[in-house]
């Protein structure tokens, strides 16, 4: 039986969604986890990944259209999902280190990673170089990224926040703090 005579059988027959789902879970996770695990780097994170993608999956599976498809939709679920994961990380990541949101070693811009300091000498030599960093980005850059990443309030603004405070469109804070992120990336791996 195809993918899509399952995903058929499941929207047809409730009772027979839980079985369903199972089989299609056996036969698409190796997929899923390929995609997952080559955009998230820790085993742990791949494997929640992977289980919101088949939360996704089981939810939304009355919803699916073209059950035929059901391959190249999990597939942008899994896609998804990572970016979701990542920008997640992103939101949660602090510079001041621990007792508030977030780690270092847990944020990423895209695939870079910041090293892992293993002790707390070598982590305050990390935090000061991205604080440095930081300050050495163009002002209009910088003013998002400190608001954004460093500020004090918990949670921390908003970019529609953001924007509001520096009367620019949300799109712009939006690229601004892009941009800076992509500045402080590519100025790291200089060195």
């Amino acid at each position: 039986m195809s993918n899509g005579d399952l995903v058929r059988k499941a929207q047809k027959f409730s009772e027979e969604k839980n079985q369903v789902i199972g089989i299609l879970h056996e036969r698409l996770s190796p997929e899923v986890r390929t995609i997952v695990s080559s955009k998230v780097n820790d085993w742990n994170d791949v494997n929640d990944v992977v289980q919101e993608v088949f939360l996704h999956f089981a939810k939304e599976l009355e919803q699916l259209k073209n059950p035929d498809k059901v391959s190249e939709w999990i597939k942008s679920v899994a896609y998804r999902q990572c970016q979701d994961f990542h920008r997640k990380r992103l939101r949660n990541f602090d510079l001041q280190g621990p007792g508030r949101t977030g780690e270092l070693d847990d944020f990423q811009f895209a695939n870079f990673r910041f090293p892992d300091p293993s002790n707390a000498l070598e982590r305050k030599e990390t935090l000061a170089e991205v604080r440095q960093r930081v300050r050495d980005l163009p002002q209009n850059e910088r003013l998002v990224i400190e608001r954004f990443h460093l500020s004090d309030s918990i949670p921390s603004p908003t970019f529609k926040e953001i924007a509001t405070e520096l009367e620019i469109p949300t799109s712009t804070a939006k690229r601004r703090a892009f941009d800076g992120r992509n500045r402080l990336r590519d100025e790291w791996f200089k060195v």
